[in-house]
């Protein structure tokens, strides 16, 4: 369970902590998603798994 303010944070966190245990799980790797319904009736299938791409700047 993880729990935050910020639904972005607890997103990190809830991927954090999936890549960590994920190796654990009876079938290695595998992930199965969750439907959360929201008071206002909205659904969103968890783990939402977004990728990033993480641009670095070099200053010589």
């Amino acid at each position: 369970e993880c729990t935050a303010v910020d639904a972005h944070k607890a997103n990190v966190v809830l991927n954090t902590m999936l890549t960590m245990f994920a190796q654990y799980c009876s079938k290695p790797f595998e992930i199965e998603p969750v439907e959360v319904e929201q008071v206002d009736g909205k659904v969103i299938v968890y783990p939402v798994r977004e990728f990033f791409v993480f641009a670095f700047l070099f200053i010589l």
